[in-house]
């Protein structure tokens, strides 16, 4: 084969690899910049939104990030090229439609022959991590804001079996009397105590933490409530 058959065929191997790669690059979800020790940038595949950067040769690095966050682009660039090392910082922007976008930016030094001749820079959309972390924590908060309200589960269940107590002994009462219309409506009252105290007997068993052991004062509060459901039985069985 000649030398130059052989040199033509590289460089078509060559120019084939390249197309793949800008290929994979231009429909990556990824931001992607290459820059040189200068902060110049050589490549990216996209600006980022709201950024009106049209070529990459000639460009700095500070054309392509927001202000607020150029003195730590560039201390993670030059970090990869004095001690070849990778960083990483989180930033935020207004994105489309002026929502919050939460970014990861990442970068990492290019070697050749054990020396940083550019850095990698690529950019992660987080947003809806964060978005879901922030979700997240709303229902946690709200949770925690509505058993400092009510009480604990036990607490809870405690009450309502006290009332349904109460309950069960006025029905007695106007049994005795003979008023109708107030028995069928205790009785209304009753049975939908009696399904709010299923529910929270339910609430109280996936609280728990899944150990057999208890603390002595989590004992006595469980003593009180099958004291209370006997009375409570106790008086059904009367009315």
């Amino acid at each position: 084969m000649a030398p130059n058959q052989s040199n033509e065929g590289l460089e078509g191997q060559m120019h084939e690899l390249e197309v793949m790669m800008n290929t994979v690059l231009e429909n990556s979800s990824d931001y992607v910049l290459t820059v040189t020790p200068q902060d110049s940038i050589i490549y990216f595949n996209r600006p980022l939104p709201g950024m009106k950067l049209k070529k990459s040769f000639g460009a700095k690095i500070t054309d392509y990030f927001p202000p607020d966050y150029h003195r730590n682009v560039k201390e993670c660039v030059n970090s990869s090229y004095s001690k070849g090392e990778k960083k990483s910082f989180e930033m935020d922007m207004l994105g489309p439609e002026g929502k919050t976008m939460y970014l990861t930016v990442n970068t990492a030094p290019v070697i050749d022959s054990g020396k940083a001749v550019a850095a990698i820079i690529t950019i992660n959309d987080i947003t809806r991590i964060r978005e879901l972390e922030a979700a997240d924590k709303a229902h946690h908060q709200a949770s925690a804001d509505e058993t400092r309200q009510s009480g604990p589960p036990d607490d809870k269940l405690k009450n309502a079996l006290k009332k349904l107590i109460d309950e069960n002994k006025r029905l007695k009462v106007e049994r005795d009397k003979g008023g109708s219309d107030e028995v069928q409506d205790l009785k209304k009252r009753i049975s939908e105590q009696q399904n709010e105290i299923l529910e929270l007997k339910l609430k109280a068993q996936e609280s728990e933490t899944g150990t057999d052991e208890k603390t002595p004062q989590k004992q006595t509060s469980d003593a009180e409530l099958e004291n209370e459901e006997v009375l409570q039985n106790e008086l059904i069985e009367e009315a």
